[in-house]
């Protein structure tokens, strides 16, 4: 998460985000220890294995990418 910060911010100064299944708690914990905030789901969103799925959002602002690095 932090090389792709990284390479993001400084050249678009816009927000970096991601997406992963509700039920990834991994995903969550790595995207909350970057720093990411959770924006919401997005309601059967993918379709894997003849199931729609939703997918959790999170996402950083420049300014609060910024703000970590001192």
């Amino acid at each position: 998460m932090h090389l792709s910060a990284l390479l993001t911010f400084p050249a678009l100064a816009v927000a970096c985000w991601g997406a992963r299944s509700p039920i990834n708690d991994a995903s969550a914990r790595t995207m909350a220890r970057a720093g990411m905030v959770e924006e919401g789901r997005i309601r059967e969103h993918v379709r894997k294995g003849g199931v729609w799925r939703d997918s959790v959002v999170h996402a950083m602002l420049d300014r609060e990418w910024a703000a970590q690095q001192g």
